[in-house]
């Protein structure tokens, strides 16, 4: 989660407006704004990113929409943390940057390795974190009104065991990994080999141009 260093950090204001996110006479880099807070939004769900975080605090600085994401996000987080029952809904509008839809991405792209890990006969993330993630995406798509984004079996396989996912077929723990990350090339190209070589060629041209339309 977001610590109080870097929100205050990213968040403060020293007078000193510099141009992150800002070019031509004050118009956003909207591609830099979408970096900034895809990096943000990974440190809050706890996925890391090996970028110092320290690198967008300029960026923050000089952008008003991010800086109010970064309020946005810390708010979500602090919620997320407390995993408040209902009513789920948590405080603010969110109207400055999709804080909970970034978490939903981040979250649902964690689980998502998990599975994929079992798919290649790897071990997942211990299983005390699996559910806390797992909890944690639930409350917020039941919040964004998207319950079904989280498959059952899905749910089921990621709070199990690790004999459990291992038993279960490369290609059911793919499909199900795609689900949750349909952005994630490094899901999809694994689903597209398992595809090719159940000899469902035509399904695999079609997955693979959805992913070229997706990654745009």
């Amino acid at each position: 989660m977001l610590d109080e260093g870097t929100r205050a950090g990213a968040a403060g204001r020293d007078g000193d407006r510099r141009e992150g996110g800002r070019r031509d006479g004050g118009r956003r880099d909207m591609r830099a704004c979408a970096e900034v807070r895809h990096l943000l939004s990974r440190v809050a769900a706890a996925v890391g990113s090996g970028v110092p975080t320290a690198a967008v605090v300029p960026h923050v600085r000089g952008c008003d929409h991010c800086r109010a994401f970064v309020d946005e996000l810390a708010r979500v987080s602090c919620w997320l943390d407390a995993l408040v029952p209902g009513p789920i809904r948590p405080p603010g509008e969110d109207q400055h940057g999709g804080a909970r839809r970034a978490l939903v991405e981040q979250l649902a792209a964690r689980l998502a390795r998990d599975l994929a890990a079992w798919a290649r006969r790897d071990r997942a993330r211990p299983l005390e974190q699996r559910r806390r993630d797992r909890a944690r995406l639930r409350l917020l798509l039941v919040a964004e009104g998207l319950e079904a984004r989280l498959p059952d079996r899905a749910g089921e396989l990621v709070e199990g065991c690790d004999e459990v996912g291992a038993a279960t077929p490369p290609f059911e723990l793919l499909g199900l990994a795609r689900e949750l990350d349909p952005a994630g090339v490094d899901v999809a190209l694994p689903y597209i080999q398992q595809l090719v070589r159940r000899g469902d060629v035509g399904r695999a041209d079609r997955e693979a141009e959805r992913v070229l339309r997706w990654l745009g």
